[in-house]
């Protein structure tokens, strides 16, 4: 049986709580009346119902243990139905010494083995209790602890009163595993919890939900509950210490309020995890519970779910965006930007659903179908005489994908494409998340014969290290910078200075986000020397894409 079944099903008897030992010296001694009683109207302890005493003598044993089940065994069997009880009633004769002495010999015995049986087992819960409600490595109380908490909590809420759950998790609590060892990153929420109880003495207790993730109810009994939460974030800003190690925690905070109208316990927790999620995707130190995230999230979910559904219904498409020769006005490239044709919501950008994929698993599958799709139809277009490239996109989760290159290899030999027709767009973000795995598998595909190009470059924080180091083709300046370069002079520094770099390291530029001619003509006088965006196409399906120019089938 599982812990929750034994303490429910016998929390007085196991646990000995404080009401049942005051009212079970009563029902004892009621039980033992009450059977000597029986005993004497049925015509003594020649009947069997003598039998029945052991009931009281277990109950002492249960309530008090081996020294209460031997004591109400010596009193049954010397008091109630000792001597002083008849064998037969109806003729008055007496039990035999022998008789009423072995029985009370025998009942001590299984008063004393109940009692020491009950005893074990008493403990045995007890451990089993304070492992349900505390963590075994650092003693903190669990999860479940946390939501008997908020039950009473919530219970006790007969006036307007406000409180909230902050959710502390420690991001960094790997690295501080790998530096200083498993056994001081196991303490470290041990020492944290510390720290917060002294700043928060009201709130009690600090409960570990994870091993990288701390609990704290806070009410407004003394302080508002956003001082006290700012209070416990400024905390943390300073190092804590563990072992005498001063450990410098990463720590991001989420908080959901418990008001009045709150009933359950889970959606509390739910409700601040929701908050704390926000946080990190934002990359901000703390985040307030909002209903909107929390719709969000759940929408998020729901699509998640659909998306294997989509692939194997045909539902994803590719729509195609041409890049042009500035000099020749050519198309030279289109990159294959992802659709969803969903059967309720309509037509989705890769906007409404591919962020969320890529915090996932299914980003690797996702890619996979983008590339198998892509160079299929760019294997088809090179044979029917456009022989511009396709350009596909891939995520930080690719780059750190072992078979990728493998995957991208069987497919080009799969649908007879050139390698050179194909070119990989990476993220300056990919690159730094971990840069020596990007290096080799972007190696790796350059092996191939692939081209690679870093996208989105100047919107995140990439090295220049990596530029020289990284097997490039061309650099694709960000949609955001070109955009506003119309009117802003720092912008257009921005964008020559990138183009002057690119040059010097012979890699030409693209331009992603042109949409008008104003802007074509200054990247033109700048040296950028490919384009995209709106003022020339948007994404569109492969038959459009096609007829858009057919010029293109002489340009080369």
């Amino acid at each position: 049986m599982e812990e929750g079944g034994i303490l429910r099903v016998f929390p007085e008897l196991v646990l000995g709580k404080r009401s049942v030992r005051l009212a079970a010296p009563v029902a004892i001694i009621l039980l033992l009346a009450a059977v000597s009683l029986l005993v004497y109207m049925t015509g003594g302890t020649k009947e069997s119902y003598l039998h029945l005493v052991y009931i009281p003598v277990i109950l002492g044993a249960a309530a008090f243990g081996a020294p209460g089940g031997v004591l109400v065994a010596l009193a049954a069997g010397t008091l109630f139905l000792g001597p002083l009880m008849p064998l037969d009633v109806g003729s008055g004769t007496p039990q035999p010494l022998a008789g009423w002495v072995f029985r009370t010999v025998l009942m001590m015995i299984v008063g004393g083995v109940a009692g020491l049986l009950v005893g074990r087992l008493r403990d045995r819960v007890a451990r089993m209790r304070w492992t349900l409600y505390h963590n075994p490595t650092t003693g903190l109380l669990t999860r479940a602890a946390l939501d008997d908490r908020l039950s009473r909590y919530l219970a006790a809420q007969a006036e307007p009163r406000k409180g909230a759950l902050l959710l502390v998790a420690v991001n960094n609590i790997e690295t501080i595993s790998n530096i200083l060892g498993s056994d001081r990153a196991n303490r470290l929420p041990a020492s944290i919890a510390r720290r917060l109880i002294n700043l928060v003495p009201e709130a009690g207790e600090v409960y570990q939900i994870h091993a990288d993730k701390l609990a704290l109810l806070v009410t407004n009994r003394g302080r508002r509950v956003h001082q006290v939460v700012r209070d416990v974030i400024n905390s943390l800003a300073e190092p804590v210490n563990v072992d005498g190690v001063a450990v410098f925690v990463d720590a991001v905070f989420g908080s959901a309020a418990v008001s009045i109208g709150e009933t359950s316990p889970e959606s509390v927790v739910r409700k601040a995890n929701i908050a704390l999620g926000v946080a990190r995707s934002r990359g901000a130190r703390h985040n307030q519970y909002a209903r909107d995230k929390d719709d969000t999230n759940a929408d998020r979910v729901h699509l998640l779910s659909e998306l294997p559904r989509a692939m194997k219904h045909d539902e994803l498409q590719l729509h195609y965006q041409p890049q042009l020769d500035l000099a020749s006005g050519d198309v030279v490239s289109a990159e294959a930007l992802i659709r969803w044709q969903h059967p309720t919501r309509g037509l989705l950008s890769p906007g409404a659903f591919l962020p969320w994929v890529e915090e996932t698993g299914l980003i690797t599958v996702l890619t996979e179908w983008v590339v198998d799709e892509a160079l299929r139809n760019v294997g088809e277009w090179r044979r029917q005489g456009y022989p511009f490239r396709v350009a596909i996109n891939v995520s930080a989760r690719n780059l750190t994908d072992g078979e990728l290159p493998a995957f991208v290899h069987d497919r080009l030999r799969r649908h007879r494409v050139d390698p050179a027709a194909v070119e990989l767009e990476i993220t300056e973000s990919a690159v730094a998340q971990d840069p020596v795995t990007a290096q080799r598998v972007l190696r790796e595909l350059k092996g191939l014969g692939v081209q690679l190009s870093l996208d989105d470059f100047g919107d995140g924080y990439t090295s220049l290290r990596h530029l020289t180091s990284l097997p490039l083709d061309r650099i694709k300046i960000d949609q955001s910078i070109v955009r506003a370069a119309r009117g802003d002079k720092t912008k257009v520094k921005v964008i020559a200075a990138i183009i002057g770099l690119a040059h010097e390291l012979d890699l030409p530029t693209v331009a992603e986000g042109v949409e008008d001619p104003d802007t074509e003509q200054l990247l033109s006088r700048l040296g950028c020397e490919l384009v995209q965006g709106f003022f020339y196409s948007k994404p569109v399906p492969l038959g459009q894409l096609l007829e858009w120019r057919p010029a293109v089938r002489q340009s080369g």
